[in-house]
C-alpha cells in the first residue's frame, strides 16, 4: 500500500497544476475581451426599398426604410435632395422591421441618387428618384 500513496500524490499535484493553469488563463482573458478600450462605435445599418418619388421643386420621396440591425433604431433620417435638407424627425423601427418614410417638399430629379441619413449612430441608404 506505500506505492499507491507517491502516486496519488502526484496525480493531486497534477490537478492542482491544470486548474491553476486553466482558472488563470480564463482570469487573464477576461481583462483582454473586447469592451475595454474599445472606442469604436456601432453603426446602425438601415436599408430602403419600394422608393416611389414625384420629382420637382416640391416634390415627395416616399421610401420603406429597413431596420437590418440587431436592435431598435430610434433616429431622425435626413434626405440631402437638390435644394438643401429634408428631416424626419422621430423615426422608430424595431430589428428587421420596416417603416413607411415620407419627405416632403423636396427638389427632386427623376433618374438621381439621393442619400437618406440617420442621426446620431444609424447609417445610410441610398434612393434613385
Amino acid at each position: 500500500m506505500k506505492g499507491i500513496s507517491p502516486v496519488v500524490g502526484v496525480v493531486l499535484l497534477i490537478a492542482i497544476a491544470v486548474t491553476a493553469v486553466a482558472s488563470i488563463y480564463f482570469w487573464a482573458g477576461g481583462l483582454s475581451a473586447a469592451g475595454y478600450g474599445d472606442d469604436e462605435p456601432t453603426i446602425q445599418q438601415i436599408s430602403a426599398r419600394r422608393v416611389s418619388c414625384t420629382p420637382g421643386a416640391a416634390g415627395t420621396l416616399q421610401a420603406t426604410i429597413i431596420n437590418m440591425d440587431v436592435t431598435r433604431v430610434d433616429t431622425n433620417l435626413t434626405l440631402a435632395h437638390d435644394s438643401g435638407l429634408v428631416t424626419v424627425n422621430g423615426v422608430s423601427i424595431m430589428p428587421g422591421a420596416s417603416k413607411e418614410v415620407t419627405f416632403n417638399n423636396a427638389g427632386l430629379t427623376r433618374g438621381k441618387a439621393y442619400v437618406i441619413v440617420g442621426s446620431g449612430q444609424v447609417g445610410q441608404a441610398v434612393v434613385v428618384c
